[in-house]
This record gives structure tokens, C-alpha cells and sequence, in this order.
């Protein structure tokens, strides 16, 4: 347990301190840590997996933009927030989002990026695989759905949207709060 946490409506983020060391928290998603005490267990350097195999190279949410650019090769467009710490990479209309050089979001318009949110280092599915409801996590809805089309974060309403076709799935801090199964294709219980 954290000796303090604070939370931050307004940033949609929450740092948790651990006696000298500390960890921030986005939209449910590690950011940034400092281990100044040395008693976090953090993996070491990439703690978050890319598939790095042939032909079946992928990012997922949480890898570094080191990675994303090796798998995507060079973006067509870059913009960047520096008051923020965030930075857009365009892959024509497609676009990856990082904040503090860590992926977020993105958005697959052109069906050419190589994202996967199914069984990567965030994804410890536990309880049913077959369907997820109000209340589970991001990890679960990723397992049971597979990669999301889109996932989009609104800060200012501490909220993140993951699109399936024209159904999507709205979480607060990394937890389903709602839905909307338009095309009939989510797995809700």
C-alpha cells in the first residue's frame, strides 16, 4: 500500500508515493516512477513487451516510443505538446499518442498500425474470458475483445473511450463504467 496517494480529477491522474519513491498513474496507466528508495518492483528497462518475431512485430498500449517507431518505421507527421509531455505520431491518417514517451492512445483509421492489446505484460485476465461487464478492467475488456479499432482519452472528463466499430466502451481509471454496443459485438454480461 502507498504511504500517500493523491489524486488529480483535473489531470486524470494519481501519484501514489512509496516512502521516498513514487509512481504516476494516467487513466489507469503507468506513466512515470521514481524509485528513489529502491522499493518498487519495476521490470527492468522495458517492462512492457512488444512482439518482436518476423512478420508479427506489434506495440501495444504502454510500450515506448522507441519501440513504435522501430515496428512502424518513421511517422508521416509528428506534433508535440511540450507543456503536456505529449507527442502525436501520425501514420497517415492513423495516430499513436504518448505521454512522457509512453503510448496511451491511438487510433487505427487506416488499419495500418501494428497494435496489440491481447496478452501483453498489462493483460492478467482474471475471472471469465468469455464476457466482461461494468466494473471489470481494461485488461479484461482487451482479452475478451481483442484490439480495439480506437482508444481515445478525454482528460478534461477523466475519461477513455476504447472503440469497437461503432460500439464502444467507457472506462474511468482503467475500470468499464459503460457502454454502447451499437454493432451488437461486445461481449457484455
Amino acid at each position: 500500500m502507498p504511504s500517500q496517494l493523491i489524486p488529480s480529477q483535473s489531470l486524470c491522474q494519481e501519484v501514489a508515493y512509496y516512502d521516498n519513491s513514487k509512481v504516476e498513474i494516467k487513466n489507469g496507466i503507468v506513466i512515470d516512477y521514481e524509485n528513489g528508495d529502491n522499493n518498487l518492483r519495476v521490470a527492468a528497462n522495458d517492462s512492457v513487451k512488444t512482439g518482436l518475431s518476423g512478420n508479427n512485430s506489434y506495440w501495444t498500449i504502454g510500450s515506448k516510443r522507441k519501440d513504435v517507431v522501430s515496428i512502424q518505421g518513421t511517422p508521416t507527421e509528428i506534433f508535440r505538446y511540450d507543456s503536456l509531455d505529449k507527442e502525436i505520431l501520425n501514420y497517415r491518417n492513423s495516430t499513436v499518442e504518448l505521454q512522457k514517451g509512453i503510448v496511451t492512445a491511438y487510433s487505427n483509421s487506416d488499419k495500418n498500425l501494428r497494435v496489440n492489446t491481447q496478452n501483453n505484460a498489462l493483460a492478467k485476465l482474471q475471472g471469465n474470458d468469455n464476457y466482461w461487464t461494468v466494473g471489470s478492467k481494461r485488461e479484461d475488456v482487451f482479452n475478451t475483445q481483442g484490439t480495439p479499432t480506437e482508444i481515445v482519452h478525454y482528460d478534461y472528463q477523466c475519461k477513455e473511450v476504447l472503440r469497437y466499430g461503432s460500439s464502444s466502451i467507457e472506462l474511468k481509471n482503467g475500470v468499464v463504467n459503460g457502454y454502447q454496443n451499437l454493432d451488437e459485438n461486445l461481449k457484455v454480461n
